[in-house]
């Protein structure tokens, strides 16, 4: 069996994708696709990407959260490719618009905000979308979403090719599938995807606002024109009026863990270094995700457990490797053999990755990818 990872080089962006082949068996998954950076570095990429994966398919699309620099890029690959499982995170609707507040989002941009998954439907309606659910107690989903997706599952076998886009919830069409706390994704009894959505900035939401918001979203839907601009100015005086002052972080990222489920060893090749690891197999993609001190590193520890958190061989380093994400408890927990960060260096002045994350990691390859520069990583299993 092989495995490849390759970053792609759309500078202060991500782009990741994965390939494995097993005899005549191929799984092809994307972790992100934007980049804040120039579009020409994205669209020669994503060309790049065509050589990498020479099929029609897309397996599995992850996106771990909602900023364009991590998602403006699928569109372009959904042109090229049959999708055929997009993964993101559940979020609250009083979130999703808050973050789309905050990212300046037009009224068109503000549709995806409101109902991303019927905003995917529109161009890409064969796509089955799965919602995970936050992994912990603080990000429980609202019942009305039950109602819209039906009840939460515990695993999804992706080598199955039935569909549940035809299936039905309280009389109607499906329109999602919501993978609970805990849960996984399993390619046949060989390759696992764990998804960890460490819903942050839990600020306490009561009822009337809840109501607020939901019966904004609903006179939203069927308007456009000027009373969809009118409509869109109240929801965001109802927001400003909640949060004004609020100097709280957004946190929110899907985390992804990514790794064998057979028991063997693992050779690599990366960047002419080669090496054979008894256990050490797998991947934690983190996107923009905060693990800026020691009880985040230890709540996702817990989640994904020992026997994970022992095994991973390559870590993406969290938000293009800025300082406020990161703190020295993530190497003495995980200890990668490679730590992999995605940026432009210099861009609008950033550090990234800056030197402080670099020397968390003192016995780690920490490898830069740039707009200039793409990484590979191949696996080779015994």
């Amino acid at each position: 069996m092989k495995v490849e990872h390759r970053y792609f080089a759309v500078g202060q962006g991500l782009f990741l994708a994965g390939s494995l082949y097993c005899d005549s068996r191929k799984l092809h998954w994307i972790y992100d696709c934007g980049t804040s950076s120039s579009a020409h570095y994205l669209n020669r990429e994503i060309k790049a990407y065509r050589n990498f994966n020479r099929s029609s398919l897309v397996n599995i699309f992850f996106l771990s959260h909602f900023d364009s620099d991590h998602i403006n890029g699928f569109v372009l690959v959904a042109n090229h490719y049959k999708i055929k499982r997009l993964i993101l995170p559940l979020v609250p609707l009083w979130k999703r618009l808050l973050l789309g507040f905050k990212a300046k989002a037009n009224s068109h941009q503000m549709h995806f905000f409101i109902d991303p998954v019927e905003y995917i439907r529109r161009f890409s309606p064969d796509t089955e979308i799965v919602l995970v659910q936050a992994s912990s107690d603080d990000g429980a989903f609202e019942v009305e979403e039950v109602d819209l997706y039906g009840q939460a599952v515990e695993e999804i076998d992706i080598s199955d090719d039935t569909s549940f886009v035809s299936e039905q919830v309280n009389g109607a069409a499906r329109r999602a599938i919501i993978l609970s706390r805990g849960g996984r994704l399993r390619f046949e009894s060989i390759w696992e995807f764990v998804p960890f959505n460490n819903l942050g900035m839990q600020n306490a939401i009561d009822q009337k606002f809840k109501k607020q918001v939901s019966r904004l979203r609903s006179q939203m839907q069927l308007a456009n024109g000027v009373e969809l601009q009118r409509l869109l100015s109240r929801l965001k005086y109802v927001f400003e009026g909640r949060f004004v002052g609020s100097r709280k972080r957004n946190d929110l990222s899907l985390f992804v863990f990514s790794g064998s489920t057979l028991q063997g060893r693992s050779n690599f090749s990366l960047l002419g270094c080669n090496g054979v690891f008894s256990e050490l197999d797998a991947s934690l993609y983190s996107g923009d995700g905060n693990l800026s001190n020691a009880s985040r590193v230890a709540e996702l520890a817990k989640y994904l457990g020992p026997n994970r958190s022992s095994r991973i061989l390559h870590l993406q380093i969290m938000h293009h490797g800025s300082k406020g994400n990161c703190c020295p408890e993530v190497n003495r927990t995980f200890s990668p053999i490679f730590c992999i960060s995605s940026s432009q260096p210099g861009f609008r002045g950033w550090k990234n990755p800056h030197p402080k994350v670099i020397r968390m990691f003192p016995r780690s390859n920490f490898i830069k990818c740039t707009q200039n520069y793409y990484v590979l990583l191949k696996q080779y299993f015994l």
